[in-house]
């Protein structure tokens, strides 16, 4: 059985026994629907072997006969499917449907207790888990096979997680950056140009959206829309505004305030958001709605336009990579754990609850990383430290962002998780910690920018022995507490003065329940989903 109720943004096509979602390129253009239905009916047999020659953000589902199904994920998990078996297989691309039709069976829904206690410290779930037991959900880079007796088999393609070799001088790599991001623009502007749609960019001021729109005007792109939200004294809000200017681009700006806050939250459209954007794995991702709901109401925002947001460059430029995993040779299993865990496992206080469990987290994290040996060549351990934070939290929680863009009758491009994207920065892992080679571009080829904002940024540190270093590698607990205390300070200080101003979600009662116990708003935003969803913590 299947329900794909989602038309949102990207409608769902059929043709036979086959349903499409999303978009498909190759090296010079963006591939007609048609051409991919073609190419799956001529490999309906051998789909595995035709998964690695398909390029795009797509969800593909072929329903065969004997009730049984083959579902291709591209390496995003761009689109949501979840899926559970009840004498046949019932698929799903909402989770609230899935979960309809299943109490409609009259099946008790069982809370899948370790993804609650993941959700609770993650703000989001690990793998296939959803937060109920009956209810699974596809990985990316995936061909699933559902077989009619209710087993199923999964072969995953993770090749682009994985760190290449690095052949090239300094000087080629920093040229080669803007090269590959005017091919995959090009494409986008082709697309957009051929089907006279608006190019939108969010601007946040930061340096992957002036990347966007910096390539969008060596391109000389026209029809470009720039939008930026936020509280007035913002600093963000008047970089970017600088930055469409400097780039000849119609800018707008839309103000966030509390009682627009509380109107949201109070109002059915924190619930839209909440069913479409959730999915039992992940807290919705809720900044831009308001923004989006003013700009279209203003007239500034054509349906059917395409997005085109910044994130997440700075994770492929090595925002993320702690520092000892370039310096040593070899990475402990304790200190990847210990690093994964302070980065991803932190979103909220651990309770008696979650501490008690603490070995289970420790083995979910072994199990998931592959990480089995007392250590690691350090290639290797950034291999699984970074692909533990793509695949969970980035595809979980802001690939799933886009949701947001749908419900809007948008269309998106991620221009910079593009597949030629990710390749080449996995090729350079020595120049990417703390961004240096993206700095590197900037100071080439964003020069005037820099010089019209009067600003640039700053040289990256790179790591070196010194204490900081010492303690995050032989005391990672130790490290771990100290940055975490550090970040509940500054959330502290954040709260009524963020530059989203989106900490005012919850009233002066609700904070001072949360903020003792909460590092991020991700952690007020899970805490509220689960009272939504009427799954207590």
């Amino acid at each position: 059985m299947i329900i794909l109720k989602n038309n949102h943004g990207f409608p769902w096509t059929k043709r036979n026994n086959i349903y499409i979602k999303g978009y498909f390129y190759n090296e010079n253009r963006e591939i007609p629907v048609e051409e991919i239905f073609s190419l799956i009916e001529k490999n309906i047999d051998s789909l595995e072997d035709l998964y690695p020659k398909i390029r795009g953000n797509f969800l593909i589902v072929v329903e065969k006969e004997e009730k049984e199904y083959t579902i291709l994920a591209d390496k995003l998990r761009s689109f949501p499917l979840l899926y559970s078996f009840d004498k046949e297989w019932i698929l799903s691309d909402t989770a609230l449907s899935l979960k309809e039709e299943l109490e409609s069976r009259e099946i008790l829904l069982t809370v899948n207790q370790e993804a609650l206690r993941e959700f609770k410290m993650c703000s989001f779930t690990l793998g296939h888990h959803t937060l109920y037991e009956n209810i699974s959900r596809i990985n990316s880079c995936s061909v699933l096979n559902l077989k009619e007796d209710g087993s199923s088999k999964e072969k995953r393609f993770r090749e682009i997680f994985d760190l290449c070799e690095d052949h090239k001088c300094l000087e080629e790599e920093i040229d080669e950056i803007p090269k590959i991001l005017e091919k995959i623009l090009k494409r986008i502007i082709a697309t957009a140009k051929s089907r006279n749609k608006q190019l939108i960019v969010p601007l946040s001021g930061g340096q992957d959206s002036r990347l966007i729109i910096h390539t969008l005007a060596q391109l000389q792109a026209e029809n470009i829309l720039c939008y930026t939200y936020g509280t007035k004294s913002s600093p963000e809000v008047q970089i970017s505004k600088k930055i469409a200017e400097f780039y000849n681009y119609p800018w707008k700006f839309v103000e966030y305030t509390p009682d627009k806050w509380k109107n949201f939250i109070a109002r059915d459209d924190f619930k839209e958001l909440l069913a479409a954007a959730n999915q039992f794995i992940s807290t919705p991702h809720i900044q831009e709605y308001m923004a989006l709901k003013e700009l279209l109401r203003q007239g500034y925002l054509e349906k059917g336009g395409i997005i085109l947001p910044g994130f997440s460059g700075d994770f492929l430029q090595g925002s993320n990579i702690p520092p000892y995993f370039i310096v040593e040779e070899n990475i402990s299993w304790k200190n990847f754990y210990e690093e994964v865990k302070g980065q991803y496992f932190s979103h909220i206080l651990w309770d008696e609850d979650m501490k008690s469990h603490e070995d289970e987290t420790r083995e979910s994290i072994r199990k998931k990383s592959e990480f089995i040996t007392s250590s690691l060549p350090w290639r290797e351990v950034l291999n699984r430290y970074e692909r533990f934070g793509f695949e969970d939290r980035k595809l979980k929680f802001i690939v799933n962002s886009c949701r947001v863009y749908e419900l809007f009758g948008l269309e998106w491009r991620t221009p910079l998780w593009n597949e030629e994207y990710f390749h080449f920065w996995k090729g350079v892992p020595e120049k990417r910690y703390a961004r240096e080679l993206h700095y590197l571009y900037t100071q080439k080829y964003q020069k005037e920018l820099q010089e019209y904002l009067g600003s640039a940024p700053k040289h990256p540190a790179l790591p070196k022995a010194d204490l900081t270093h010492f303690i995050r590698k032989y005391f990672p607990n130790v490290f771990q507490n100290i940055k975490h205390k550090k970040n509940h300070r500054e959330l502290l200080k954040k709260y009524k003065a963020d530059p989203y101003g989106w900490f005012l979600i919850c009233d002066d009662r609700e904070w001072e329940k949360y903020k003792n116990k909460v590092y991020s708003v991700n952690s007020i935003v899970s805490l509220k989903t689960s009272d939504a969803l009427d799954i207590k913590y």
